[in-house]
């Protein structure tokens, strides 16, 4: 390989480290959203000013010359409240991407080959904590470079807060076009039940993801410029083999799945690595002041659905009994849209998660994974109670293909509105009232409803 370095690249590269924007950034939180913010971005690691001259290979007759212009990078940022001057200087923690890009003569993107010099990448995050409740903060990589924006939420419901939720997001151009779409309407925040970025935690889907956060970075962002944090659970396509008994992930493994950190972390190496929240082991709750709490749940996909997860579910809502708005959310459905009704993960929420939502009188559950949309009559003891029922909304369409709704669509009596299009949920909380409106990738309002109180 034949290594050189000109006067223009030598001025590219200075300017290129001087206005230095990551290739992908992701707000979330980790806790208490009023007063914290958790900040990923991502930098491509190379040597600084080199220019790579490539060999050709097989498929290839004449050398391509690719510069790399981007540097490793400190888990380094600036931030201030808006309005003030004084800038905070905050380190955080850097890894690297679960695989480093090789092209040489691997498949990148889903199929192609490019004689490229392998590539890595690395995640940086930075927590910021103290901050103030409802309040707008700026962030910035570079002294010169741009200045990013946030807000925090609420401590309290003394104004209508908004969450764009949904799941099955994709990583192409219809993903980026919901997400537009989605921003115009200025949630506080978005929710995706699983399937993100569609990468199965194999390593030659690892371009899917450099897609994602590069789309995600540019259209995940409201009216006024702010970056809408995302808090994101665990799906079937987060994980090698879908299912944590799957007999693909009993041969990655060596042998019988064991609940463990490790072994999670390896079938789902994009998931723990590019998403502060959950965390192991795949589940957790997220409380907003006192008027939200998130509960995300893994549907079969690290962990079983029944024992310690149903366990911890009823633990979770029994401590949040008095909180207006509890909303979980999680991948595979209950109750589908397309889905057959003895799906193991499908028979399995309904068996152990279902009971539990009725027991402390949830109002609405979010399900994914059926790539519909669908809201279900309000349901109670598997038939229809239009005053104590729980609603189902879903069925997961942010930015993927749509399936087509079940064959057998006439009996299933839960279903009260369904239509095969890419959707969005959007839900706005104002004290203990919340409503709902489905919009399509269109913009149009294609459903309304209004949740009992709880």
């Amino acid at each position: 390989m034949i290594r050189f370095l000109t006067l223009w690249a030598s001025i590219a590269v200075a300017v290129a480290a001087d206005t230095f924007e990551p290739s992908g950034i992701l707000l979330t939180w980790q806790r208490d959203p009023t007063t914290t913010m958790t900040i990923d971005w991502h930098s491509v690691d190379g040597e600084n000013g080199d220019i790579d001259i490539v060999p050709s290979v097989a498929q290839h007759k004449v050398p391509i010359t690719i510069p790399v212009v981007s540097r490793p990078r400190a888990a380094v940022l600036e931030y201030r409240q808006a309005g003030q001057t004084r800038w905070i200087r905050t380190t955080g923690k850097s890894e690297p991407f679960p695989f480093v890009e090789e092209r040489m003569s691997g498949l990148h993107r889903d199929g192609y080959s490019q004689p490229f010099p392998p590539q890595g990448r690395t995640i940086h995050r930075v927590e910021l904590t103290g901050l103030l409740p409802d309040s707008r903060y700026e962030f910035r990589f570079d002294e010169s470079g741009k200045a990013h924006r946030f807000r925090t939420l609420p401590k309290t419901l003394t104004r209508e807060v908004r969450i764009a939720m949904g799941g099955d997001v994709g990583y192409g151009v219809w993903t980026e076009r919901m997400n537009r779409v989605a921003a115009s309407h200025d949630p506080d925040f978005a929710v995706w039940g699983g399937d993100i970025a569609y990468g199965d935690g194999e390593r030659q889907r690892l371009g899917r993801w450099y897609g994602f956060f590069e789309s995600l970075t540019r259209s995940l962002v409201g009216k006024d410029g702010r970056r809408i944090p995302v808090v994101i659970g665990i799906g079937n396509h987060e994980t090698f083999g879908g299912y944590y008994a799957s007999a693909k992930v009993k041969e990655a493994i060596g042998g019988p799945y064991v609940q463990n950190d490790a072994t999670r972390k390896k079938i789902s190496p994009y998931f723990y690595s590019f998403f502060a929240f959950p965390g192991q082991p795949g589940y957790n709750v997220l409380d907003f002041g006192d008027y939200l709490s998130l509960i995300l749940l893994d549907s079969g996909h690290n962990n079983p659905i029944e024992g310690a997860q149903t366990a911890w579910l009823d633990e979770t809502l029994r401590a949040r009994a008095v909180v207006p708005h509890v909303f979980p959310v999680y991948h595979v459905p209950a109750f589908p849209s397309l889905r057959a009704l003895n799906d193991p993960s499908v028979a399995g929420a309904r068996k152990h998660w279902v009971p539990v939502f009725e027991k402390y009188n949830l109002p609405v559950v979010f399900e994914n994974h059926d790539h519909n949309f669908k809201r279900t009559y309000p349901i109670r003891n598997e038939k229809k109670d239009p005053e104590n029922g729980v609603v189902y909304l879903g069925d997961g369409a942010w930015g993927v293909l749509v399936s087509g709704l079940a064959k057998d669509l006439d009996q299933r009596w839960y279903l009260e509105k369904t239509e095969p299009v890419n959707h969005f949920i959007l839900a706005r909380l104002n004290g203990p009232s919340a409503q709902f409106e489905a919009i399509n990738i269109k913009g149009e309002t294609i459903d309304r409803y209004t949740a009992r109180r709880r």
